[in-house]
């Protein structure tokens, strides 16, 4: 049985748990299919800060993108790696070289009841334990500090950081 879920900007599509999912963003009627080793990892990964439909759709939106060798993604708010190292993991099971940018100035800021401060050590350990180590670069620091090294070679920005 198909069963059909609107969440935010995009429809979602799927026969069971283990199928791969489609997508379909409404404002462009774009449908990318997420593959159902991704569907795996979202259900892994979820987590109070993203669920497992969030990062469906963060997959999705990887997927859609036509990647140039350059570009990368550039995450702003990283915490632990998870969000990170599944784009990563997203984008090379699709053929893409492409690496993510991590910027977080981790244990340099307070930590707040809105605002958690990202644990370096946990980053590294996720992005280790997977195998992503050139895949996922970690930069200390706050966005505008990073601004200058980004530059234009962004392809996906992701924006977590500072929920205050």
């Amino acid at each position: 049985m198909t069963w059909s879920r609107r969440i935010g900007g995009y429809r979602e599509w799927t026969m069971n748990q283990d199928e791969p999912v489609t997508i379909v963003f409404n404002s462009a009627e774009l449908t990318v299919e997420v593959p159902s080793s991704a569907v795996r990892r979202a259900r892994r990964d979820a987590s109070d800060m993203l669920d497992d439909g969030e990062l469906k759709a963060l997959g999705a939106v990887a997927l859609a993108f036509p990647w140039q060798a350059t570009a990368f993604v550039v995450e702003i708010g990283s915490y632990a790696g998870t969000t990170a190292a599944f784009v990563a993991e997203t984008l090379v099971e699709a053929g893409h070289g492409n690496r993510v940018l991590s910027i977080d100035p981790f244990e340099r800021v307070r930590k707040t009841l809105h605002n958690p401060a990202g644990k370096y050590r946990r980053y590294q350990t996720t992005v280790h334990r997977r195998g992503l180590e050139s895949r996922c670069l970690p930069l200390i620091g706050y966005s505008y500090d990073a601004a200058a090294v980004v530059g234009d070679r962004v392809g996906l920005l992701i924006i977590d950081g500072n929920h205050e």
